[in-house]
């Protein structure tokens, strides 16, 4: 997909989500900037506007960092031990296999289907249909080579992911969007259930953490469930 922004600064960009849009997760946005020539890569959560994103850049250097104004406005002194706005920094992990590195995996457990809100632009957002109970879906962004020895996308044998969508650097490097249900499996505490969750007046929250590979992960928690 070829977008024009705003400010006429070509992209080619995957817009997803978990869900469909009447009731949700998180969407996302994952990009690329085609003009300079430069092979860079953005990750952002739609509803946070760009304040917040990750930046896997073509040197190496990867981080998630506030926005300039965000973080002045509203971060800056609220968080003693943040003393940037860069809340992680990071090197690009290396090859899981050859010409295929992992950036990033966001894991969506099924209570996190949970928002009615409004989807802005929802017809240019791919839907990926949430998972049963108790389990999660995983949608992993993987970075490949011109050289990398895939099928028709990464995981799709043996792991049996699903395609989100993709799209080529100017490096000719490709950038890909798959997904599958997780294996792993969500508890409550004890005498909690999921309608604990309506005592909540719609809060969500995103947790970041790295894995052992070199890649970051994050977790997209509803603390509502959307409903009364």
């Amino acid at each position: 997909m070829l977008v024009l922004t705003g400010a006429k600064m070509p992209q080619k960009s995957i817009r997803f989500g978990v869900g469909n849009v009447s009731l949700h997760s998180a969407t996302w946005k994952l990009w690329t900037e085609t003009s300079g020539g430069h092979s860079e890569i953005y990750l952002a959560c739609r509803a946070l506007g760009g304040e917040l994103k990750a930046s896997m850049h073509q040197s190496g250097n990867w981080h998630v960092a506030f926005s300039q104004s965000n973080y002045k406005d509203r971060v800056e002194g609220a968080i003693p031990s943040l003393a940037s706005r860069f809340t992680d920094k990071w090197p690009q992990p290396p090859e899981i296999a050859e010409g295929v590195t992992l950036a990033f995996r966001i894991v969506t457990p099924e209570t996190a289907v949970s928002s009615n809100s409004e989807v802005k632009n929802s017809k240019k957002v791919k839907w990926v249909p949430p998972p049963p109970q108790i389990k999660a879906i995983e949608i992993y962004i993987i970075i490949t080579t011109p050289y990398a020895k895939i099928p028709e996308w990464p995981g799709k044998n043996p792991m049996g992911t699903e395609l989100i969508g993709s799209f080529q650097l100017n490096n000719k490097n490709t950038v890909w969007a798959v997904s599958k249900i997780g294996k792993g499996k969500g508890h409550f505490f004890k005498g909690k259930s999921k309608s604990d969750l309506k005592e909540f007046n719609n809060i969500r929250a995103l947790v970041f953490g790295d894995n052992p590979d070199g890649s970051r992960v994050i977790y997209d928690i509803a603390v509502s469930s959307g409903t009364s």
